[in-house]
């Protein structure tokens, strides 16, 4: 008996988002209707970031609000950092506040992002740190 294969909704926004081709994966994910919420949540953290990529951070500041899910609010931040220079000491001491205590690793996204920003100010223990316990595949 054949063993049916599970098909990948996200499959195209995926590899046109690792390949970088964002604006194609904008356009994936625009026209998709993934079958369960936490495939559109999924969905919908890949366009963000897609266009955070593009440097359109106002399309996910102003998309995002304190009723998205709590998987999305991450990128809010992620936008909010490259978009406004001034405020990233700010953030980065809130993001320290936020990891201080016990890191919820099953939020994908907010590890990626807290990782990003800890690299990108150089902070490379913190960012090992965060992604120390972390199992997901794009760690």
């Amino acid at each position: 008996m054949a063993r049916q294969q599970e098909v990948d909704e996200l499959f195209d926004v995926k590899n046109t988002f690792y390949i970088g081709n964002y604006q194609q994966c904008i356009n994936e994910a625009q026209k998709l209707k993934p079958s369960t919420l936490a495939l559109q949540i999924e969905r919908d953290a890949f366009l963000y970031r897609a266009y955070i990529a593009q440097r359109k951070y106002r399309v996910v500041l102003d998309e995002i609000n304190t009723g998205s899910p709590a998987e999305l609010q991450p990128l809010k931040l992620l936008a909010e950092y490259f978009a406004a220079p001034s405020k990233r000491e700010s953030i980065v001491a809130n993001l320290d506040q936020q990891v201080s205590g016990n890191v919820d690793i099953s939020n994908h996204t907010f590890v990626i992002v807290a990782a990003s920003i800890y690299y990108l100010e150089q902070n490379y223990e913190s960012a090992l740190r965060i992604l120390n316990e972390a199992d997901h595949l794009e760690w």
